[in-house]
């Protein structure tokens, strides 16, 4: 009957309630058939004994922990299962509460770890409460997004290989990237149309010589026999007399110069947009082409450099994708560069080996410039001297104008001697190059001012400018002559 007895509703509940040890001394063994009779006291009254606070499930007073009283001897014994069932329900309701608090806190340290303490105060406070942790929150979204972000980068180096980088030479190659060759004569289809052969025959002049190895040889390939190319109409020859050199070009290309006063760049147009460039650079005169050229492309090693004559006899450096050629001469670099722009494909790469192979140098004499020395006498302060520019007679230790102006662009050593009048001469001795500077020394050898006879003055100058330029310019000489021509202001 005792079993039945549940808690006041005023008692507090424990937060972790503790187990109630079971007495040393084994319970009396219980009558088993009939009932007992309530005890009555010493007055004839009945008597009524409660369960102690110790059995109530989950109860805690007071007066837990004081020791159990001995009931006397005719009083009932609660029934020997009663506190092992308590006690497992005491245990299982533990470790209810704390699978549910470690679950709670599990679900807590995923979505605020910050108030884990805050978490705990309020599990404390709700020990009776079961926690059903939602699983469905937790959703880890960003984890299967991440791996997009690695897309845009693989086509990153297909972007660079259309633009062809100088400093990414090895990763495209002119003879991977030729067009349609339907009858693999070695000639595309496009450059089948420039030319006028037969697309679909490798031998159009029936010569037993296919097209593209007829081209490649400086031979035509639309007539037989020993017909060379520059007898054909579907070439025409460009001469560049500012730099000296000439070459051949399909006659329907387009020719022209970035600056029509100083043409060291030349582009010759395709009617498809794809052009081949002439650039004119200079280099030290003691310099090979190969030591200018791995200074410029350091990341280059020189056993990948290509090496060749071309029809001429003339040397050329091939870069290792094929797409741009160096022919150097004493003092300067010709870098010819064919550029496909955008394309994929490259349409015309036996006409560019055609214009490399037919590159020569011009023999005739470089147009000698026009040289105002009435405007050189005043820029040197020299006064009261008129100079007829017409009347002017020269001489040249290495025996004529021109090669006079060729010696002072390619700071080689060399004299001039200009008589401008009866009573003026000035001298100009272009010095041995120093390192990678050019210099010139001048001097008048006759002038009205003695004072002024026998003075010199050592420029420095750049080959790049023009003759006038040189000798007019006074910011990077030295000498006694200077102080003459700019005395210093009081």
């Amino acid at each position: 009957m005792f079993d039945e007895v549940t808690p006041q509703a005023s008692t507090p509940q424990p937060v972790n309630p503790p187990i109630t040890p079971t007495p040393a001394t084994p319970p009396a063994p219980v009558a088993p058939i009939n009932p007992p009779v309530a005890p009555t006291s010493a007055t004839g009254t009945e008597e009524i004994h409660t369960m102690p606070m110790d059995y109530y499930t989950g109860a805690k007073t007071a007066n837990v922990g004081k020791p159990m009283q001995s009931m006397p001897s005719n009083q009932m014994a609660p029934a020997p299962g009663g506190k092992k069932k308590i006690s497992n329900i005491i245990i299982i309701v533990v470790l209810a509460l704390v699978v549910g608090v470690s679950a709670y806190l599990l679900y807590a340290s995923y979505q605020k770890p910050a108030n884990v303490n805050q978490t705990n105060n309020q599990v404390n406070n709700q020990v009776n409460t079961v926690v059903e942790p939602v699983v469905d929150e937790p959703i880890l979204v960003e984890e299967d997004l991440t791996p997009l972000e690695i897309d845009p980068a693989i086509d990153e180096p297909v972007v660079e290989n259309t633009k062809f980088d100088p400093s990414k030479l090895n990763e495209v190659s002119l003879s991977l990237m030729a067009s349609l060759d339907k009858d693999k004569d070695g000639l595309t289809d496009a450059e089948e149309a420039v030319i006028g052969t037969d697309p679909n025959l490798n031998d159009t002049d029936g010569d037993t010589y296919v097209d593209g190895s007829e081209l490649k040889n400086y031979y035509s390939p639309l007539m037989a026999g020993t017909v060379k190319l520059n007898e054909t109409d579907f070439v025409k020859a460009y001469d560049n007399a500012n730099y000296g050199y000439k070459l051949l070009y399909p006659a329907s290309w387009l020719v022209s110069p970035l600056n029509v006063n100083d043409p060291s760049e030349v582009i010759f147009t395709s009617k498809g947009n794809e052009f081949v460039s002439i650039f004119v650079d200079t280099k030290g005169t003691n310099q090979t082409l190969d030591s200018w050229y791995l200074e410029k492309a350091p990341s280059v090693i020189s056993t990948q450099l290509k090496k060749y004559q071309n029809y001429n006899k003339i040397p050329v450096l091939e870069s290792p994708d094929g797409f741009t050629v160096y022919i150097a001469s004493a003092n300067k670099v010709f870098i010819v560069n064919y550029n496909i722009g955008l394309n994929e494909e490259a349409n015309f790469p036996g006409l560019f080996a055609m214009m490399v192979n037919s590159f020569e140098f011009r023999s005739v004499e470089i147009a000698e410039p026009a040289i105002d020395f009435s405007a050189i006498m005043q820029s040197l302060n020299v006064k009261d001297v008129q100079v007829d520019n017409a009347n002017v007679t020269t001489e040249f230790t290495c025996g004529t104008k021109t090669c006079f102006y060729e010696a002072f662009n390619s700071c080689q050593p060399s004299l001039g001697i200009f008589k401008l009048t009866d009573s003026l001469t000035y001298e100009v001795s272009v010095l041995p190059l120093e390192g990678d500077s050019c210099f010139y020394a001048s001097r008048f050898t006759k002038i009205p001012d003695s004072a002024w006879a026998g003075k010199t003055m050592k420029c420095k100058y750049n080959p790049d400018e023009t003759f006038l330029s040189r000798l007019t310019a006074l910011e990077n000489c030295t000498g006694d002559l200077v102080s003459l021509i700019r005395p210093e202001q009081p």
